[in-house]
């Protein structure tokens, strides 16, 4: 059975092709689902539990608490970006800088922000 998850991922792809789903938006919905997805089993190791010890219907709650940590966030980080200025980094030294407060501030890592980056 674990052997035809991989076929189930390429079924999933290609009803969203069929759909007209862009790729890129896969890609961001991937990223939130890993995103979710990560902050479940946080939660659960926090507690002393591992995902299999955990039912669904607490998996579920533990979801939904996910979603609406990001809709408060997102809402949160909408409020912020009225404040923010933008403006033409002057030299390739200030524009390291602001990736580098950006990273910081927002809190993504290089795979974020190069996820084709792959190390061998």
């Amino acid at each position: 059975m674990e052997d035809e998850v991989g076929d189930l991922f390429f079924v999933l792809v290609n009803i969203a092709r069929y759909l007209s789903v862009d790729a890129d938006q896969l890609y961001a919905d991937h990223r939130k689902f890993r995103r979710r997805f990560g902050w479940l089993e946080e939660q659960l190791l926090k507690q002393g539990r591992s995902l299999e010890a955990a039912s669904l219907d607490e998996m579920e709650a533990l979801w939904q608490q996910a979603k609406t940590r990001e809709v408060a966030k997102s809402e949160r980080d909408c409020a912020r970006t009225e404040q923010i200025i933008i403006r033409k980094c002057e030299s390739i030294d200030e524009f390291k800088a602001c990736v580098s407060l950006q990273k910081e501030v927002w809190n993504f890592d290089d795979a974020t922000w190069f996820p084709c980056v792959c190390s061998s």
